[in-house]
């Protein structure tokens, strides 16, 4: 293959490449965009209440975490730019490099068949052959040579319009990244003054330990009664299992709902506030938190679904916690707990996706669920569960 156009073939592969990554990018950062919007309108709800409260922290703590994202988003985006237009630069060069490599045989190959018979007339040339066979062979030189030159003429022409496309590539990308600092700088502005906010809240918070400390021991006695709850039922569960063995479709639908592990759908769309197991305390830094599943923050009136399909095995009614539906999928439990108008009851065959109640609303102006996955009396970390966003 040509040499040149192996390197235009290599230059067009890089280009494409970085067109790639840019798209990618923009397609992330508007997924991003989306979050950081659906992020605010639960943050813009905890502050309707005046005082402090762990919630609103949460909620702005997830609000920056999105807002980091779509910094890093933008600084990547504008990386792959000037990677574009380093590249843009580069073509430029190796197309202006060839041209002049053009130019300089062509005029060669003009100086050369001047000297060869000190003038330019080909039929002059020609004529003065000493016999027709050499006549016919200066003429198929003269014809191989026009088609050479304007062949040449055709690439130098070509290596013009490249050139001059590049040239506008380059002025349209520097515009575009222009654009996109601004943006970064912008977002990095805002990010900065949410941090900010973030350290009042969390001073304002400390101010409160004894206030906090009481409530988390009333979160914490909760939490031990759904736990007992859920406990007592797989042990009836396991009793009931002893005389009478599941069935071959409550085997078969635990072994769907484990295929489905990092699959299923979120019961509702929002962020995880609390994460699983035992973690410290976000403001009582000495005091350890413990959580059976996850605690999912969502918009004001959002519902919760089911997700997977299973049978409603009990009903609970929990102070604190309001209502809390557990469903059966084989040997395995989904738990959902603080909703609030049950659209189900116990015993009620439950689709993938169904709705099964409203998520209640706290005083603090926070809409949070828990979701909680066992197997048998093991507990699983429902983010594992989940397909992720």
């Amino acid at each position: 293959m040509n040499k040149f156009f192996l390197i235009m073939l290599l230059c067009l592969g890089i280009g494409n490449l970085n067109a790639q990554n840019v798209s990618d990018l923009k397609k992330k950062q508007e997924k991003n965009k989306k979050e950081l919007e659906y992020t605010n309108k639960i943050l813009k709800s905890v502050r309707t209440k005046q005082s402090s409260s762990l919630s609103k922290l949460k909620a702005l703590q997830q609000d920056i975490k999105t807002r980091e994202t779509s910094v890093k988003l933008y600084r990547d985006e504008v990386e792959e730019l000037q990677k574009a237009i380093d590249h843009s630069n580069k073509q430029i060069q190796v197309f202006n490099d060839k041209q002049e490599k053009l130019k300089k045989v062509y005029g060669e190959l003009l100086v050369s068949a001047y000297y060869q018979n000190g003038t330019l007339d080909k039929w002059i040339y020609i004529f003065a052959s000493e016999d027709f066979s050499q006549a016919y062979n200066r003429y198929k030189y003269f014809e191989q040579v026009n088609d050479y030159t304007y062949n040449q003429l055709s690439v130098l022409k070509n290596l013009k319009d490249s050139v001059n496309e590049n040239v506008q590539k380059v002025v349209a990308l520097k515009t575009e990244k222009e654009s996109l600092v601004e943006k970064e700088q912008q977002a990095q502005q805002t990010l900065d003054a949410k941090k900010k906010e973030q350290q009042k809240e969390i001073n304002r918070l400390k101010a409160k330990e004894k206030d906090l400390l009481s409530r988390l021991k009333v979160q914490q006695q909760r939490e031990r009664n759904l736990k007992k709850q859920i406990e007592k039922l797989i042990a009836r569960t396991a009793k009931k299992e002893r005389k009478k063995p599941p069935t071959k479709a409550d085997i078969q639908l635990g072994k769907s709902f484990i295929a489905n592990k990092g699959k299923l759908p979120w019961p509702v769309d929002g962020f995880i506030s609390s994460a699983f197991g035992e973690h410290a305390h976000p403001i009582l830094k000495t005091v350890k938190v413990r959580n059976d599943g996850i605690d999912i923050t969502a918009q004001k009136g959002s519902t919760c679904k089911a997700v997977f399909n299973g049978e409603v095995s009990q009903v609970l009614s929990i102070p604190g916690l309001n209502s809390t539906v557990i469903i059966k999928h084989g040997s395995y439990l989904s738990v959902y707990a603080n909703l609030i108008n049950l659209y189900v009851k116990k015993g009620d065959k439950i689709q993938t996706g169904q709705s099964l109640g409203k998520i209640a609303t706290g005083s603090d102006g926070a809409t949070v669920m828990k979701l909680q996955i066992w197997k048998n009396t093991s507990r699983q970390n429902p983010k594992y569960w989940l397909r992720k966003k």
